[in-house]
């Protein structure tokens, strides 16, 4: 079918096929467009995104790419496609010029590592363990080559392609040309499938009879969102794929982050291979690459939310029944950003309650999980190893230097561990600390017993769950640790600990509020406090607040709540014997400062309950290194806290190391 809007001059090809069932509808709409050029566009975000990372290649005349965002694909094995190019990361493949990425598909001999021979080089470009996300819109404006079997191509890769490989891994194909159709561009979707070899969708759009992409440059861009995926030429929207139209047998794996990759490839399967009219060198112009993230899911995921938590937080029990309502409320409100300020941080009474209905809450299955940026407790120093979509498989490997100072003492310590991620979703660690803790000089000199001591602390195991998500996030870690510190110098309380920890999260454009809950039988430390004692006797903790990005920076504030029960046992940091005698505060105590004069004191609930506000700063100057300053007033204890952090994610950096080689 043929149809013209009066005026129009421009006539677009639109088809939308599954490759290997061989279904295609195809329409030949008449459009009217402002242009098909793709004029260069100013760096304004699109309404409704904010940019996040970009490459406006304005690097000196015959310099490599940004190294800090991109790395290579290196090689001749032909890419599963039979496709004749070596791949290089040399100048002549791949080059800055005139504030453009210069792409070379070249003519010549080459000779691989091992002595096999090409008669052609290009150059991959991928954004692989330096960047990706999941969901947004992805864009980049481009002038292709042209020539029997030129083949390049934007597109998107699966972060996890490394573990599960291709088709699991998922691809999106925002552009993709053949020389032999020079005015069509292809968008695709691929993916796993027990029916076929893989799973696809497939749409292009045609230029007017005549006009030919390498003409011009053109705007070539996803807009992604869970379950949508929607493709553009210049601001033509030519196909919406969802996950309703997923092929039979077929699985939607469109749900994680992905990486981008610009290159171009030089014969195979699809384009054949050069024939005497192909002329070299060819050339793919890159003028730019932006990635954008949405603003904000406000307005539909406080109801999706409210929704979930519904079906999902259980009906059994008189309890849970009468609580259930409560939590749903609470937890809604506080995922979609909108409890009262005071409401969430200023009444004791009501975070504690809160704290224990999100406790009842957590003990059912609850959410869908992303990052987590807001506090944990302390766990073995193992390393970030994970990302938006899950921890990063196989070995992890961190250090962590943080600690506090008051007008109590001064507790810092030194984490070493590692560990191993056996999925996305589910990893082990294991770590130590070694603590150096100062006593302050006004009870040095009430009591020259109390002195300033280091050594190593406990050693600790953590089980860790992690399950990606668009919109709420959810992280459980469950911290083993077993006596093995020094109870006279307070780094341990002579008994094995346990804590189950859980992180609720929603981000909002550049805020995210979050929940924090857990139970166990020590209050662990947390990056706003280290306190100068350790307590051994059940308690839940609770903790909300928000977190604001700002690039590099993020600032989070927060208040926390503390609710022992039964007897409580607090063991002193910055007080302890110089003999061996153990000195222990007699009876029952009461006195919530009895850590300044006691090694040991026992009591009731009372003794350990806390609550207080938290404020912190983080700055993260690369990708690997993280850097905190934190904040913390126990209203109780009267104390004001001052923190610091420093996290280096060796892990990280040896798989960075690993991908450059």
């Amino acid at each position: 079918m043929r149809w013209q809007v009066p005026g129009a001059r421009t006539f677009l090809l639109l088809t939308l096929a599954s490759r290997k069932t061989r279904r295609c509808i195809c329409l030949l709409a008449a459009l009217s467009l402002p242009s098909l050029g793709g004029e260069a566009q100013n760096e304004k975000a699109p309404e409704g995104y904010a940019l996040v990372w970009s490459d406006e290649f304005n690097g000196k005349d015959g310099s490599p790419p940004d190294a800090s965002k991109w790395t290579y694909d290196i090689g001749g094995s032909g890419w599963g496609n039979h496709e004749l190019e070596y791949y290089t990361n040399r100048r002549e493949n791949a080059r800055i010029e005139d504030g453009k990425l210069v792409v070379t598909a070249r003519q010549e001999a080459f000779a691989g590592p091992d002595g096999r021979k090409f008669n052609y080089t290009s150059a991959r470009l991928k954004t692989q363990g330096l960047f990706s996300q999941a969901y947004g819109r992805f864009e980049a404006r481009i002038k292709l080559p042209a020539g029997q079997a030129m083949w390049p191509a934007f597109w998107l890769l699966g972060e996890n392609f490394a573990s599960v490989g291709w088709p699991k891994c998922g691809e999106i194909d925002i552009m993709e040309n053949v020389g032999k159709e020079p005015g069509i561009n292809h968008g695709s979707l691929h993916g796993p499938s027990s029916a076929n070899a893989t799973s696809d969708l497939t749409a292009t759009i045609a230029l007017p009879a005549g006009q030919k992409l390498s003409d011009d440059f053109h705007v070539y861009a996803v807009e992604w969102e869970p379950g949508t995926v929607r493709l553009y030429l210049d601001a033509i929207l030519y196909a919406t794929f969802t996950s309703a139209q997923w092929p039979a047998g077929g699985t939607w794996v469109f749900n994680h982050r992905f990486f981008l990759i610009l290159n171009v490839a030089v014969g195979g399967d699809w384009p054949g291979s050069p024939d005497g009219t192909t002329v070299f060198p060819q050339t793919m112009l890159v003028d730019y690459v932006r990635v954008y993230k949405h603003k904000t899911w406000r307005s539909r995921e406080p109801v999706r939310a409210y929704s979930f938590l519904q079906r999902n937080l259980g009906s059994s029990g008189a309890f849970t029944h009468a609580l259930r309502p409560y939590a749903v409320s609470v937890i809604t409100r506080a995922l979609g950003g909108e409890m009262h300020y005071m409401e969430r941080i200023l009444s004791g009474v009501g975070l504690r309650a809160a704290s224990w209905v999100a406790v009842v809450a957590l003990l059912f299955p609850l959410v869908a999980a992303q990052d987590v940026k807001a506090q944990s407790p302390n766990a073995a120093a193992s390393g970030a190893a994970k990302s938006d979509d899950g921890f990063y498989p196989g070995w992890s490997l961190g250090t962590r230097f943080e600690g506090s100072t008051s007008g109590d003492g001064s507790v810092y310590d030194l984490g070493f561990g590692g560990g191993y991620n056996f999925s996305h979703h589910f990893g082990v660690s294991l770590g130590i600390p070694y603590y150096f803790v100062g006593t302050p000089t006004a009870i040095k000199a009430k009591d020259p017993q109390a002195v300033s001591g280091s050594g190593l602390g406990n050693v600790g195991a953590d089980l860790k769950w992690f399950f990606p998500g668009p919109t709420v996030s959810y992280v459980s870690t469950i911290h083993l640790g077993a006596p093995t510190g020094d109870v006279k110098k307070g780094f341990s309380t002579g008994h094995a600990t346990w804590n189950w920890a859980n992180h609720v999260e929603h981000g909002w454009g550049n805020f995210t509020p979050f929940i924090d809950v857990g139970v166990g039988n020590t209050v662990q430390d947390t990056k706003y406090f280290h306190r100068p004692f350790m307590t051994f006797g059940y308690n839940a903790q609770f903790e909300a607040g928000t977190e604001m990005d700002a690039g590099p920076f993020s600032v989070s504030g927060s208040a926390y709540d503390v609710a022992p029960w039964g007897t409580q046992t607090v063991v002193s940091r910055v007080f302890r014997c110089s003999g061996s005698v153990k000195c222990g505060a007699t009876g029952k105590s009461t006195n919530r400062k009895g850590y300044l004069d006691s090694s040991v004191q026992t009591g009731d609930a009372s003794l350990a309950r806390d609550n207080g506000f938290n404020a912190s700063v983080e700055v993260k100057p690369v990708k690997t290194i993280d850097l905190e300053f934190d904040y913390s007033r126990s209203v109780p204890l009267r104390l004001n806290t001052f923190s610091f952090g420093i996290g280096v994610d060796l892990g990280a950096m040896l798989r960075r190391a690993s991908l450059r080689k």
